[in-house]
Order: structure tokens, then C-alpha cells, then sequence
């Protein structure tokens, strides 16, 4: 028996090293506490929220709201039908993170927004995925979520997870750290200037990544239900900028046909994008417009114009804010 004991223990010893050590470099700043490496991928939220509380005039008329997906989005696009615009962008968003940034901005911004451009996805609404870390341990945000409501929680699952992606990456935080590189991430920072920037298309055609197939398996399989809490959210959200007669423009994101096919052939995507159609559909303000832009074809793009199966590069999102904007319907009363 003692030998068995030894054994387990030398067998679970560097386990709980490789574990320990991915929480305490934290690679993707998920844990609270001091970090003794740079992150491996930028912290959106904290960013961008410095970025408009910080660094910027908050003189903004139009806002986008979303994911990764939406931070292409950019703001001479907007400029050319004259808006002054802030990309809010922020990875992996739930409802809850749109809902509490449009609060925050709402509080803060200098000037009254025109316009609010939102791009949609299913999952935003998962009745399972829970509130992501980075919203929770940020106060700008976290003071916004409604006290009312049962928003989905953190569960065993994405715990694990999060010491996996943690214990992997934090040997890449530690290679990175001692070359002096920086991490390779699609939305990279200009330390100099603070802008994102915007990584081209791979020359060589789309590159499938397994690690997005995989995530995004692992969200859609079983998802067939929204989550009353975030559908709630959505509702709260059309009712603030009814109140404030602001245009309100969503949209379904792009995926690449083969990240698209393979979620439909794999998982029940189609019957969550039905939901979601659904629920737009039976928004009743005359200041909303939705367009399903599911597909390249939806708004004549270029299904090469991808930076990878999930992310749209530039050339298609410049035609994704002309086909928003040109087919947006005004609120009803606007100054």
C-alpha cells in the first residue's frame, strides 16, 4: 500500500506543479491577483475600457458592439456616412457585455449616440456558457449587470478548461517573455499609439485552425435553448436606445462556409440561428433593423477575405458596414 501511495504520489506531483504554474502565470489574465508575465492575448475589456474612459475624447455618435468578430469594423468605415464611432468589441461577448458597455457608455459619452451597430451571435444568448471572468472582475462593468436576473454561472466545465488553457499557454507566455516577442494575436496592440492592428489575410489562403472548430463545437453541441436572463438583457437593451431614439442595427456575423458547414453538420447551429431571426423579428421599435448576414453572399463578400474560419478581414467589413448602414431604418424621431 505505501508503494502504491508513492507511486500516485510521483505520478500527481508534477501534474500539480504543470497546474500551479499555469495558474500563477495566469498566460490569459482569467485569475485575479499580480501577474509575473505579460499576458499571452490582450485583455479587450480592460483595454478598450481605458482606451474610451482614458484616452479618448468620448465625443462618439456611434458605437459597435460584439465579439472578435466585430472589431474589423473600423472607424473610417462609419466616417464615410458621418459618424464619429467607437469599436466596443470585445472577445467571447455574452449579452451581458453589451448590455453593460452600452450602459457605461450611455453614462459617460459627451455626446448622445446616433447610432448603435450590434453583431450577433447565437451563443450570446447560451443558456449555459457562463459570465466571462474579464466582465466580472472589471468594475466599469460588473456594476452594470442586473441584480434581477439569474444570468448563467461559471460551471465545472469552464473551470477546467480554464486550468488547461492556463497550464498550455503559460509556457508560451514564458518563451515569448524571454525572447522578448510579442504574442502573435489576430487584434494586435500599437503599444505606441494604443490602436489595434488589423492583421491581413493569410497570402496563402484561409487556414483552418482546430482549436476554433473544436471551441466552437463545444459551444453549439447541445445548445437549442436561449437563456431567458439574456434574452431578457436584449429586450432591456432595445428599450435604452428606444428611450434615447437611437438607431439600433444588428446583424448575424460571418463565419467561413467551412466553420459554417461544419456547425451545421455537426451541431444544432441551425435551430439557434432560427431563435435568434425569431427574436429580432418581433422587436417592436420602429428605430431597429436586423440583417442576417450569415454568409458572404448575404452582403457580396470575398470568401477569401478571412483571416481564419471565424474572423472576416477588411474588404469585408467595409461591404458589412455598407450594407448595415445603407439598409438601416432611422429612429423615429431624431434631432
Amino acid at each position: 500500500m505505501a508503494r502504491f501511495v508513492k507511486r500516485l504520489l510521483l505520478f500527481l506531483t508534477p501534474l500539480v506543479l504543470l497546474v500551479g504554474f499555469g495558474v500563477y502565470v495566469d498566460p490569459l489574465d482569467r485569475f485575479e491577483g499580480w501577474q509575473p508575465l505579460p499576458t499571452v492575448n490582450a485583455n479587450y475589456r480592460q483595454v478598450k475600457l481605458a482606451d474610451y474612459l482614458e484616452r479618448s475624447p468620448r465625443d462618439y455618435d456611434a458605437l459597435v458592439l460584439g465579439s472578435s468578430r466585430v472589431m474589423r469594423l473600423r472607424g473610417e468605415y462609419f466616417a464615410d456616412y458621418g459618424y464619429h464611432s467607437f469599436n466596443f468589441g470585445f472577445n467571447m461577448a455574452r449579452l451581458e457585455d453589451l448590455y453593460c458597455t452600452l450602459r457605461l457608455v450611455l453614462e459617460h459619452n459627451r455626446r448622445r449616440l446616433r447610432l448603435v451597430v450590434i453583431g450577433l451571435e447565437p451563443e450570446m444568448f447560451h443558456d449555459r456558457l457562463g459570465l466571462h471572468k474579464q466582465t466580472v472582475q472589471l468594475s466599469e462593468l460588473a456594476a452594470y449587470l442586473p441584480a434581477d436576473l439569474d444570468l448563467p454561472a461559471a460551471g465545472p466545465g469552464d473551470t477546467l478548461k480554464l486550468l488547461s488553457d492556463s497550464t498550455r499557454l503559460a509556457f508560451l507566455a514564458l518563451r515569448l517573455h524571454l525572447a522578448g516577442e510579442e504574442p502573435g494575436v489576430e487584434f494586435a496592440l500599437e503599444p505606441a499609439t494604443g490602436d489595434y492592428v488589423v492583421k491581413p489575410p493569410p497570402e496563402d489562403g484561409i487556414r483552418v485552425n482546430p482549436n476554433i472548430l473544436q471551441t466552437m463545437h463545444g459551444i453549439y453541441s447541445g445548445f437549442e435553448e436561449f437563456s431567458p436572463a439574456r434574452v431578457e438583457l436584449f429586450r432591456r437593451l432595445v428599450d435604452l436606445c428606444a428611450a434615447a431614439d437611437i438607431q439600433l442595427v444588428c446583424f448575424n456575423t460571418t463565419n467561413h462556409p467551412v466553420l459554417q458547414n461544419f456547425l451545421e453538420q455537426t451541431t444544432g447551429l441551425a435551430v439557434v440561428e432560427e431563435l435568434q431571426r425569431e427574436l429580432c423579428a418581433a422587436v417592436d421599435y420602429p428605430g431597429f433593423t436586423y440583417l442576417d448576414l450569415g454568409s458572404v453572399e448575404a452582403f457580396d463578400g470575398d470568401p477569401d477575405d478571412f483571416s481564419d474560419v471565424a474572423h472576416i478581414g477588411s474588404g469585408n467589413a467595409r461591404l458589412v458596414v455598407q450594407h448595415l448602414l445603407e439598409a438601416a431604418e432611422p429612429p423615429p424621431t431624431v434631432p
